[in-house]
C-alpha cells in the first residue's frame, strides 16, 4: 500500500515527522519561505516516497518510532539510484557534536535543532541547494528556567498563519501535552525511564515549536536525566505541569482566534 502524503504540485521539500503538530508547523514555515512541501508521518513512508519521487531536500525527524531518521536516511542512501543523492537534513532536539556525527554517519548532509530556528533552516537549505558546506546548528538551548514563552516565536507563528490553522494546531498541541504528561505519570509509577524519556522528548520538541520556553527547558532536563536512568522526582513533574498550565494561558492569550 502506498503511503499517504500531503501533496503539493510544486513539491521540493519532504518533511518526515511523527508528530502531526510539529509536522504541520514545519510545513507552514517552509511554505512561507517559498518552498512547496509534502509531509509524511513515519520513516518507512519517507523512504518509500523519496525513492519514488524526486525532492530537492528531505527533512527527517531523528526520533520517529519504529524507523527513526537515522535508519531512514541510511535506507534512502542504500536504495538511491546511481548518481543521485537527495540532500537530507537531520532534525532533532539533540544538537551536540555527537548527534551531528551520528547524522553524518547515517548519510545525512546537515543537521538542524528542534525547535527549528527559521534563519538556521533557511541558511541550511540555501546552502544545500547551492551545494555549499552546511554550517552545523549547535544550539543547545531548550528554553530558560525563567521565560514562559518566546515572543519572537509567537510573532513567527502569527506570520505563517495564513488560514487560521495555528489555532487548531495550538488546540492539538495542548491536547497532546496532556497526553504526554499522563504518559509520564504512568511511566514514573512503573519506573520506566525509557518511556519517561520518550514523553519528555516529544514534549520538548512540540513546546519549542510554540515558543513555550520553560516547558521545553524542564521537559529537556527530564529527558536527559531519564536517558541516564535517573527518573524525575514527583516535584519535577509537578513543576513541569505548572509550567504547562502557565504556558497554556500565555499562548491562548497571545494566539487567540481573531474576532
Amino acid at each position: 500500500m502506498e503511503p499517504a502524503i500531503d501533496k503539493s504540485p510544486r513539491a521540493k521539500v519532504l518533511v518526515a515527522d511523527d508528530d502531526p503538530v510539529t509536522r504541520r508547523l514545519a510545513a507552514l514555515l517552509l511554505e512561507r519561505m517559498g518552498y512547496a512541501v509534502d509531509t509524511v508521518g513515519d520513516g518507512t513512508s519517507a523512504v518509500t516516497v523519496v525513492v519514488r519521487e524526486r525532492y530537492d531536500v528531505v527533512l527527517l525527524d531523528c526520533e520517529m518510532p519504529v524507523v527513526d531518521g537515522y535508519a531512514a536516511a541510511a535506507e534512502i542512501r542504500r536504495l538511491e539510484a546511481a548518481g543521485r543523492r537527495t540532500p537530507i537534513v537531520a532534525v532533532t532536539a539533540s544538537v551536540q557534536q555527537a548527534d551531528v556525527e551520528r547524522a553524518l554517519a547515517a548519510g545525512m548532509d546537515a543537521h538542524v535543532g528542534k525547535p527549528i530556528d527559521r534563519d538556521a533552516l533557511a541558511r541550511t537549505l540555501a546552502g544545500l541547494l547551492r551545494h555549499e558546506e552546511p554550517v552545523p546548528d549547535h544550539r543547545a538551548d531548550h528554553g530558560t528556567a525563567g521565560a514562559v514563552i518566546d515572543p519572537d516565536t509567537v510573532d513567527e507563528l502569527r506570520r505563517i498563519d495564513r488560514d487560521g490553522s495555528i489555532h487548531q494546531l495550538l488546540a492539538m498541541f495542548l491536547r497532546d501535552t496532556d497526553t504526554q504528561l499522563a504518559r509520564m505519570d504512568a511511566a514514573l509509577a512503573a519506573g520506566d525511564c525509557a518511556e519517561i524519556s520518550a514523553a519528555a522528548h516529544k514534549l520538548t520538541g512540540s513546546a519549542g515549536f510554540f515558543g513555550a520556553l520553560r516547558v521545553a527547558h524542564l521537559a529537556h532536563e527530564i529527558d536527559v536525566a531519564a536517558r541516564m536512568q535517573d527518573p524525575p522526582s514527583a516535584a519535577a513533574v509537578a513543576e513541569l505541569r505548572a509550567a504547562v498550565d502557565e504556558a497554556t494561558r500565555a499562548l491562548a492569550e497571545e494566539l487567540h482566534p481573531p474576532s
